[in-house]
C-alpha cells in the first residue's frame, strides 16, 4: 500500500481530479522566469529540473537562509555542515553532494551569488536578504558558465539597483530562542545614468543544543553589509560593482551524541571522561556532553564587477571578475562528548579566491541561440588545526594537522547552442574542456609546533620535518544534448543527455605516529596521493505544462544517472580519507504541480521518488553493493497553500506548509547507525499589509507540532573513535516581522 500512494502522489494521479473541482472564478499562473540557461526564459519552456523561488514566494513562507529551502526542494539536501558553525553548508541533489568542510574537496553542487561561483561551504549557507530569486538545478551543468558541477548547482540572485526611483525598506524580527533581526535597504538613484544600492543586516538567536559549559550550539550571530553600484550610460551597456562583507561569531554547530560504543580502542583510553555516565546525552537533541569552549568566527569579504556590452541587436557580451577573501578560526568538538576523545582546537583556515569569466553569445538568424565563454579560478588556502586525542589534551596522540598551502588553478572553455528546427521541435548542444591544476604542502607538527620527523624505517631514506607536498593536473570533457518539443501551446516536453564532472584532488592528511599501512606507504606518497575526478551521466525525459485555461501548472522529470568514480571521505584509522570508492546509479521522479483555485486560493505540491544503489564498491571501504547513497530518501514531499483575503483597504496574506521525508540513511556505508528516522515539519505564515503599502506585519511558526528529528549523522562507532554524532533540527519557533518601506512601494 505504502508504495502505491507514493507513485499516485508523484504522478499527481489527484490533478485531474481537481481540474474539475476548480471553480470558474480563478487567479491565473504567473509566467516564472528563469536565467539558469543564461538567458531569460519561461519555466514552462526550459529542459531542465529547477525549482525557482521568487521573492514573493520565499517572503511568504518565511525563508530565512538556503536551509529553509530544504523542505520544499525533494531530492535535494541544504543544511549546515557539521562543526564549524551554522552558516557552513552541506549540499547533497539525488544523493550526491558533500558533507565535509575540507579546503582540498570539490563541491558536488555549485553555488553561485548573482554570477560569482561561491568555492567553499564555508559560509555558504546564505541568508535570504535582498533577494530577487533562488533557483535550484538538478542534474549537472558546466555548458554555460561558471564551474563544472556534477550534481547541480544554486544561483543566489540579489536585486539590482533601481535607475528610477528612490526606496528604502526596515524589517525588524523577533523570535523564540531570543531571535533579534533587523535589516535594512536603501536604493539611490543618483542620475538617469547611476544608482547605488545598501544593504545591511544584523541576525541574532540563542542556539538550542546546550552543552556541558552552557553554551547554546547552533546560535546565530551574523553582521551583512552589502553595497552595489549601477552604471549604465546607455540602452547597451551596464556597469555593476558589488562589495559583501559579513562578519559570524557563534558557539558552532548544533551536533550532540546518537550512539557511543565503550569497548572501542579511544573510549577505552578515555575511559575517567565519563562517556557513559548519562545516557540522556545519547540521542537528546538539545544537550550535548561536550566541554570543549567551542566557537566558529569568520570575516568573509567579497568584490565583483561585472560588465554587460550588447555589441549589437544579435551580439553581446560579458565580463564577470571577483574576489573573496575569506579567514576562519574555531574550536570544534568532534565527538561532542565529555573527554577529549576528538578534537578540533586552535582551528585557523584562509581562503583568497580570484575567478575571471568572458562570455560571448548572440542570434544567427532566426533559429540558431549560441553562447561560448572562458572561466579561470585560482585559489590559494590554508588550514592549520590543533587534534587532540584519547581523553587528554597533552596526551602524545595531540598533533597540529597542517596544510600551509593548498592550490587550484582551473582553465575551462564552455560552448551551448540551440537550434530551432521548426517552430516547435528544437535542439540543444553544448560542450565544456576542463583543466583543474592542483598542488598542496602537508604536514604534521608536534604540540610545541615542530614537524614531526619520517619514521626511522621509511624505505625511501627519507629523514628529518614529516613534509609532504604533491601537485596533479586533471582534465576533463564533459557536456549536454536535448531534444525539446511543443507539444502544443501549453505542454513542452524534452529529453536530455548530459555528463558532469568534480574535479580530482589531492589528499591532505599524512601521518607519523600511527602505524596505518595505507596512510606511510611511500607508494602512495604517505597518504597524500591523487583522487581521480568524479564523473556523472545523467538522461532526463520530462514535461511542463499549463492546463485548464492556467488553472494547473504540471511538470515532471524522470531521470537515470550513473556515478563514476565516486568521491567519498572514507575513514582510515583515525584520519578521513578522500578515495574514488565506489560507482553508483539512480533513477527517480520529480513532479511540481501548482493548482489556483480561485482568485484567493492556490494549493502547490512538489513531490520526489529516489532509488539509489552502490554498483561497485573498492575493497578495504565500508561500502557494499546494493546500499543506496546517503541523504537520499527514497521519498519526499512537500504540499503548501496560499490563501489572500481583504481587511478593510488592507490585504492579508496566510499560507500553511508541510513537508516530509523518509527515513535516509546519511553515508553510503548503510550501517544502521547512520540512518535517521523519516520526518514531518508543519509551518504557518501570516502577514497584514496596510492599504498605504508602506507597513505590514507577519507572524509566523516553524516545526509547529515541536517534533524532534536529526537532519545529519556521522559514524565513529565501527572503528577505533567509538561514536556517533549527529545534528538535531530546531524544535517549535515562533515570531512576528515588522516591516516599513519608504519611497516607491513596488518591490
Amino acid at each position: 500500500m505504502k508504495m502505491s500512494i507514493k507513485k499516485c502522489l508523484l504522478m499527481n494521479c489527484g490533478a485531474a481530479i481537481a481540474l474539475s473541482a476548480i471553480p470558474a472564478a480563478y487567479a491565473q499562473a504567473d509566467t516564472i522566469v528563469v536565467t539558469a540557461r543564461k538567458k531569460e526564459e519561461n519555466l514552462q519552456q526550459t529542459p531542465l529540473s529547477i525549482i525557482a523561488l521568487p521573492a514573493g514566494e520565499l517572503e511568504k513562507q518565511n525563508i530565512s537562509d538556503l536551509s529553509g529551502l530544504n523542505e520544499r526542494t525533494p531530492n535535494v539536501f541544504l543544511g549546515a555542515g557539521g562543526g564549524f558553525g551554522s552558516s557552513n553548508a552541506a549540499f547533497y541533489v539525488r544523493g550526491i553532494g558533500a558533507d565535509r568542510n575540507a579546503i582540498n574537496q570539490e563541491a558536488a553542487v555549485a553555488v553561485y551569488v548573482d554570477d560569482v561561483y561561491y568555492s567553499r561551504s564555508d559560509g555558504a549557507l546564505f541568508n535570504i536578504l535582498d533577494v530577487e530569486q533562488i533557483e535550484i538545478t538538478r542534474g549537472p551543468q558546466g555548458t554555460l558558465y561558471g564551474r563544472n558541477a556534477t550534481a547541480g548547482s544554486i544561483r543566489y540572485i540579489t536585486r539590482e539597483p533601481d535607475l528610477e526611483s528612490f526606496s528604502a525598506q526596515l524589517d525588524v524580527t523577533g523570535g523564540s530562542f531570543a531571535r533579534i533581526d533587523a535589516r535594512g535597504i536603501v536604493n539611490l538613484p543618483l542620475s538617469e545614468q547611476f544608482a547605488i544600492r545598501v544593504t545591511a543586516a544584523t541576525l541574532n538567536q540563542n542556539g538550542y543544543v546546550t552543552n556541558a559549559l552552557g553554551q547554546d550550539l547552533g546560535d546565530v550571530s551574523t553582521q551583512i553589509v552589502r553595497g552595489q553600484a549601477l552604471w549604465s550610460p546607455s540602452d547597451r551597456l551596464r556597469v555593476l560593482g558589488v562589495f559583501d562583507y559579513t562578519r559570524t561569531d557563534n558557539n558552532g554547530s548544533a551536533t550532540s551524541l546518537t550512539g557511543y560504543d565503550g569497548t572501542q580502542l579511544f573510549p577505552i583510553l578515555a575511559a575517567g571522561a565519563g562517556f557513559d555516565t548519562d545516557p540522556n546525552f545519547v540521542g537528546s537533541t538539545t544537550r550535548s556532553a561536550s566541554v570543549l569552549d567551542s566557537f566558529y568566527q569568520s570575516d568573509n569579504v567579497s568584490g565583483s564587477l561585472t560588465l554587460d556590452y550588447d555589441l549589437n541587436d544579435s551580439l553581446s557580451f560579458k565580463s564577470v571578475t571577483a574576489y573573496r577573501d575569506i579567514g576562519i578560526e574555531a574550536n570544534y568538538d568532534f565527538d561532542t562528548a565529555a573527554g577529549a576523545l576528538l578534537e578540533n582546537r586552535d582551528v585557523t583556515r584562509n581562503i583568497k579566491a580570484f575567478s575571471q569569466e568572458l562570455q560571448l553569445g548572440g542570434t544567427i538568424g532566426e533559429r540558431l541561440d549560441w553562447i561560448g565563454g572562458f572561466f579561470y579560478y585560482d585559489e590559494e588556502s590554508d588550514d592549520r588545526r590543533f587534534v587532540a586525542f584519547a581523553g587528554d589534551p597533552t596526551a602524545p596522540g595531540g598533533t597540529i594537522r597542517s596544510n600551509p598551502f593548498h592550490g587550484i588553478e582551473s582553465i575551462s572553455f564552455f560552448g551551448q547552442s540551440t537550434l530551432n528546427v521548426t517552430d516547435r521541435f528544437s535542439i540543444t548542444g553544448g560542450l565544456r574542456w576542463n583543466r583543474d591544476k592542483k598542488s598542496i604542502i602537508a604536514t604534521e607538527l608536534a604540540q610545541d609546533g615542530t614537524p614531526l620527523t619520517f619514521l626511522p624505517t621509511d624505505v625511501n631514506g627519507n629523514s628529518g620535518p614529516l613534509i609532504i607536498s604533491a601537485e596533479d593536473t586533471y582534465k576533463a570533457l564533459s557536456g549536454r544534448v536535448s531534444l525539446e518539443y511543443d507539444l502544443s501551446d501549453t505542454v513542452f516536453a524534452f529529453a536530455s543527455y548530459a555528463r558532469g564532472f568534480r574535479a580530482g584532488a589531492l589528499n591532505d592528511r599524512p601521518r607519523a605516529n600511527f602505524d596505518v599501512a595505507t596512510q606511510m606507504d611511500p607508494s602512495v606518497n604517505y597518504g597524500i596521493n591523487s583522487v581521480d575526478p568524479e564523473k556523472l551521466d545523467t538522461y532526463e525525459v520530462g514535461f511542463r505544462s499549463v492546463l485548464a485555461d492556467n488553472r494547473v501548472r504540471f511538470n515532471a522529470t524522470f531521470f537515470y544517472q550513473e556515478l563514476k568514480d565516486f568521491q567519498v571521505a572514507n575513514q582510515v584509522g583515525s584520519i578521513t580519507l578522500l578515495e574514488n570508492a565506489a560507482a553508483a546509479e539512480a533513477y527517480g521522479i520529480e513532479t511540481e504541480i501548482d493548482l489556483f483555485l480561485s482568485e484567493d486560493l492556490s494549493i502547490d505540491f512538489t513531490g520526489a521518488w529516489l532509488e539509489t544503489e552502490i554498483t561497485e564498491a573498492d575493497p578495504g571501504t565500508p561500502f557494499t553493493v546494493g546500499n543506496g547513497l546517503g541523504n537520499s530518501p527514497e521519498f519526499s514531499f512537500s504540499v503548501g497553500g496560499n490563501y489572500e483575503f481583504d481587511i478593510g483597504q488592507g490585504n492579508v496574506i496566510s499560507r500553511l506548509d508541510y513537508s516530509y521525508q523518509d527515513d535516509f540513511f546519511s553515508n553510503p556505508a548503510n550501517d544502521l547507525r547512520f540512518q535517521l528516522p523519516g520526518y514531518g515539519l508543519l509551518s504557518a505564515n501570516v502577514r497584514y499589509t496596510a492599504p498605504s503599502g508602506r507597513w505590514s506585519i507577519a507572524a509566523y511558526g516553524k516545526n509547529l507540532t515541536d517534533k524532534e528529528y536529526f537532519s545529519q549523522a556521522l559514524n565513529f562507532t565501527d572503528i577505533v573513535l567509538g561514536f556517533a554524532q549527529g545534528t538535531p533540527g530546531r524544535g517549535i519557533e515562533g515570531g512576528a516581522t515588522l516591516t516599513i518601506k519608504f519611497g516607491d512601494t513596488s518591490d
